[in-house]
């Protein structure tokens, strides 16, 4: 019984130096140094992009191209810059045409409108990359249907590229930007009447903005109102051509009536 006994004390001895041991050791491998620390970066998954209607530097209406945030998996913003970019714009071509691609001088590129089968695919790069919310590239517009017809565009990215050492692309997030547009809607509340001209002369006063919603001036539906040449602006002519239309002297196309109809009495507003 002795040896049993004194068998037991040196295992329990054993046992309670053995933690002593491995905190010791612990604490000799770690001298000198700080606790180390795991830090887990989110990860760039979805671009959510935009196709915003607006003039651009000169007057000329269209809409912006664009990429406002990058999210993680779960949807929280990443901080990342684009280095690439591919890009499609489809339309109907007996409605819309496309003019320009005048590319954003962070994003020099390269395009190919194709407005006879309604499609633009542009493409741009930046070197360095470019920090998100980042514009890509300004597309004219010009409403070519009539005063009855609403037009829609549609933007794809076929490749977004981030700077990354792996060169990842990650992808457009759902649904992809679409816009309506109306030409000679200036109001943007799905038809054309008086209203539409005084927002335009509000415009040209400076009492209204450009934008979208009912307080704002819709650029593309103005400008397309009345075709200018190279490209649409907005200016005192739409608003003409708009009382004209209400007037019974163009009609739904905004073309002029060689013989116009009697003059109505009531406007429609």
């Amino acid at each position: 019984m002795n040896k049993v006994k004194k068998g037991l004390l040196i295992l329990g001895s054993v046992m309670l130096c053995v933690p002593l041991l491995l905190s010791a050791g612990a604490a000799a491998d770690d001298e000198g140094s700080l606790p180390a620390t795991v830090t887990v970066l989110p990860v760039a998954e979805n671009a959510v992009t935009a196709l915003t209607p607006g003039l651009d530097a000169d007057g000329a209406a269209g809409c912006m191209a664009g990429i406002v945030q990058v999210q993680d998996a779960e949807g929280e913003p990443v901080a990342v810059k684009i280095k690439s970019y591919k890009a499609t714009l489809s339309y109907n071509s007996a409605l819309i045409n496309v003019l320009e691609v005048r590319h954003a001088s962070a994003f020099p590129g390269t395009h190919i409108i194709d407005n006879p089968n309604g499609r633009v695919e542009f493409s741009g790069t930046a070197s360095e990359g470019v920090p998100v919310p980042c514009d890509l590239a300004f597309l004219t517009l010009r409403l070519t249907g009539t005063v009855e017809q609403p037009a829609t565009v549609t933007l794809t990215f076929t490749e977004i590229e981030i700077c990354d050492p792996e060169g990842k692309t990650i992808k457009q997030f759902t649904p992809v930007p679409r816009k309506e547009f109306l030409r000679g809607d200036a109001r943007a509340d799905d038809k054309v009447n008086m209203r539409d001209a005084v927002y335009i002369w509000q415009y040209l006063a400076g009492l209204r903005d450009i934008g979208e919603g009912l307080d704002k001036v819709q650029p593309v539906n103005a400008a397309s109102a009345k075709h200018d040449g190279e490209y649409d602006v907005i200016n005192f002519s739409d608003a003409i051509y708009i009382l004209q239309y209400v007037a019974g002297w163009r009609g739904p196309d905004m073309e002029w009536r060689r013989v116009p109809p009697a003059w109505r009495h009531t406007l429609r507003f």
